[in-house]
């Protein structure tokens, strides 16, 4: 049976079988941003600013930060030296790229439970930030009753980085780190130019649901786009497939729509069912016609497990490590 290659927070092992945005997070240089949180004015009562959902005063040195969004925007704060009391994550147990001791102290509910209103007030929240996803669940105007609101947008994660920084007054920092890594993946991006082999991306669902990714906000296709890499299958299939979001859901009989010389899967062991599915699937003889499957050219990534600014630094340099050694084969 062929051997996949399975890549996470730099590791890689060996496994037998396995046990969730196009970004313009390359493309834009420097100048004047359209950013969607301004700042609108300052007084003796905090910073004002003005973001998607209203305007909200920022109180100055906020100590209960309560975040409404999924680890990305968690990783952002740590980043920047704030650490909230309360968050919300896909897996509390398992926040890809924190260190324990960065979660210290921290409150973390599953996302998919959500938090109470009454949960919320007993927080004694004094800031509260969110993606507009959460906090429209639970209502922006009963929230910002609570405490000041702010609505960070989720799709870009250098341009959240930015805006997150905005509100405790260090955007100049998060710019450095932004245009460094800018730096970075361009310099990667020039000496893979024309290297890269073709790639598919693809995801097993429980219940054996397929999905190919192609020109998605999701981190792994995103970046592997702007580095260069010719994604498959290509535009003269993909207007075909109905995508949504950057993703197409295919039956087991069209497999051979998976036709890149590589193929990463994006999947998590944290969905019931997903790796048992995603195993019984790589027994199916078509499976196993596959390009990259007979040439042993599988690689499996975890799609949660680059969240935030901090993630698309890691996952930058997994991703030249594997494309360097898949381009010597």
């Amino acid at each position: 049976m062929n051997t996949t290659k399975t890549y996470r927070y730099g590791v890689s092992v060996f496994l037998l079988f396995l046990v969730f945005l196009s970004s313009p997070l390359f493309a834009r240089g420097g100048g004047e941003r359209d950013l969607d949180i301004r700042l609108i004015g300052s007084g003796e009562a905090g910073m004002t600013i003005r973001h998607m959902l209203g305007e909200t005063t920022i109180p100055d040195d906020p100590r209960r930060i309560v975040v409404l969004a999924e680890e990305g925007l968690l990783l952002d704060l740590i980043e920047l030296g704030i650490k909230p009391v309360f968050s919300l994550a896909n897996e509390p147990a398992d926040i890809a790229l924190a260190e324990p001791d960065e979660l210290e102290g921290i409150q973390i509910t599953r996302s998919a439970e959500g938090i109470s209103m009454e949960d919320l007030v007993n927080l004694e929240p004094d800031l509260i930030i969110g993606h507009e996803f959460f906090v429209e669940r639970g209502g922006y105007n009963r929230i910002s009753r609570i405490a000041p609101t702010v609505v960070v947008r989720s799709d870009d994660p250098a341009e959240a980085f930015i805006q997150t920084a905005m509100i405790f007054g260090l955007r100049d920092e998060a710019e450095s780190s932004v245009e460094d890594f800018r730096t970075e993946f361009k310099r990667a991006a020039d000496s893979l130019a024309g290297r890269i082999p073709s790639i598919s991306v693809a995801t097993v669902y429980p219940g054996a649901n397929i999905a190919l990714w192609y020109r998605s906000d999701v981190p792994v296709p995103s970046q592997l786009e702007a580095l260069g890499a010719p994604l498959r299958p290509g535009d003269e299939i993909w207007g075909t497939l109905r995508p949504r979001q950057g993703r197409a859901f295919i039956s087991s009989e069209r497999l051979d729509l998976i036709d890149g010389q590589i193929l990463v899967l994006l999947q998590s062991p944290f969905l019931e069912g997903e790796m048992e599915d995603l195993a019984r699937l790589t027994e199916d003889p078509l499976w196993q016609t596959i390009p990259a499957v007979l040439n042993d050219r599988v690689i499996i990534m975890d799609r949660l497990g680059y969240p935030g600014f901090r993630g698309q630094r890691r996952l930058l340099a997994e991703l030249v490590g594997i494309l360097e050694v898949e381009i010597r084969k």
